[in-house]
């Protein structure tokens, strides 16, 4: 019987964190970072369009009120990307009536906190 080995290139997952916040940065930063997690950071819309399709998150954590683009569209340029379609993607809002949640979950996010 052969006993599996864990995979020499097997990595710690990586999360998107995009949020303008410094303050909610930092704290999610460090309660992700405590569980293993690598962490990239945007605060901009364009900061997070970019990272997405360098860095390959496993991944995005996505805050709706950002400086230059609504969160929302993000998501939508996200999973109409070819490269980042498959991501998952779950948006950190304190906002969330049921009309916006059931359009962000239309819209393809994973999950909304």
């Amino acid at each position: 019987m052969s006993k599996c080995s864990e995979n020499p290139q097997r990595r710690e997952p990586l999360v998107l964190l995009v949020e303008d916040e410094p303050d909610t940065r930092l704290s999610v930063r460090l309660a992700l970072g405590s569980m293993g997690w690598r962490i990239s950071e945007a605060s901009t819309g364009a900061e997070a369009l970019t990272c997405a399709h360098r860095d390959d998150p496993d991944v995005v954590l996505l805050d709706l009120g950002l400086p230059d683009a609504d969160g929302r569209d993000v998501l939508l340029k996200l999973k109409a990307s070819p490269s980042a379609a498959w991501i998952p993607v779950v948006v950190l809002s304190a906002r969330g009536d049921a009309a916006q949640v059931s359009d962000l979950l239309r819209a393809g996010a994973q999950d909304i906190w």
